[in-house]
């Protein structure tokens, strides 16, 4: 949702790679799509609905937002 109270409707695609970094964890791979949105925000914030672990992050994390050409 937006700041103005528009929320649209997204699809998303995840997979988790063969691959680890050097922790032993199992990398993964995330796309998110988010329909109708006429502009790509300076910022997201994504919030976790089900959580079954976590662990707390001391760095906020930056990601670049791309807009599918």
């Amino acid at each position: 949702m937006d700041f103005n109270g528009n929320s649209y409707p997204t699809v998303n695609n995840w997979s988790i790679l063969d691959e680890t970094d050097q922790n032993g964890r199992y990398k993964t791979d995330i796309h998110l799509a988010v329909a109708d949105l006429d502009e790509v925000p300076e910022e997201l914030t994504l919030h976790l609905v089900s959580v079954t672990r976590y662990e707390e992050v001391t760095d906020k994390w930056k990601v670049p937002l791309y807009q599918k050409q």
